[in-house]
C-alpha cells in the first residue's frame, strides 16, 4: 500500500502520518503532478491495482466496513 498526500506542507504530512499512526509509505505531492496524471479530483479514494497497473477496484469516501472492504478485496485476488 502507498499512499498519496495532497497537503502543500510536507511537515503537516509528517504530523498527519503521527496523529493517524499510519505505518505505509505516503508519496507528498506538493507539486500536484501526480494528481494531475491521475485524474483524482476527490479524496479520499481507494485504489486497487494489480502488478502491471490495472486498476481493479476503486471507492471513493471513507471504507466505513473495512471487514467487507477486505473480503472483496480477497476475492479480486483469488480471480487473478
Amino acid at each position: 500500500m502507498i499512499g498519496l498526500s495532497l497537503l502543500k506542507d510536507e511537515y503537516a504530512l509528517k504530523v498527519y502520518k503521527k496523529n493517524f499512526k499510519v505505518k505505509f509509505p505516503v508519496i507528498a505531492d506538493t507539486s500536484g503532478k501526480i494528481q494531475e496524471k491521475s485524474g483524482v479530483v476527490h479524496i479520499p479514494i481507494t485504489v486497487l491495482a494489480d502488478k502491471n497497473g490495472k486498476i481493479l477496484s476503486s471507492h471513493l469516501g471513507k471504507i466505513n466496513d473495512l471487514d467487507a472492504y477486505m473480503g472483496e478485496i480477497k476475492k479480486l485476488h483469488k480471480g487473478l
